[in-house]
């Protein structure tokens, strides 16, 4: 994965969009819930289902650990704060209770 700043710099893009898929819950475990979510390997999409297909700038599975959301999508931003720049990070979600 390349890091936020040299993906910038290559596509010209002041707004990339990244997703996260949580992991299951235990409960969503215990009570057989599916995983309706495939990431596409190598790609930055996100299968939903069967048939719907959404295309983001990064994506993150089940199995990424925080710190390399963090490092890939927000850390260069908030160095960037820093120097004085501005950003926003928009983070949207069911958190796991």
């Amino acid at each position: 994965m390349t890091s936020l700043q040299d993906y910038l710099a290559s596509v010209q893009l002041s707004n990339p969009a990244a997703v996260a898929i949580r992991p299951q819950l235990p409960r969503e475990k215990i009570e057989g819930c599916h995983i309706c979510t495939y990431v596409m390997p190598g790609e930055p999409q996100v299968i939903l289902g069967k048939d719907k297909a959404f295309t983001y700038d990064f994506v993150f599975d089940m199995d990424s650990q925080q710190d390399a959301i963090y490092s890939t999508c927000t850390e260069k931003l908030i160095e960037g704060c820093f120097e004085g720049y501005n950003a926003t990070v928009f983070a949207y979600g069911q958190a796991s209770l």
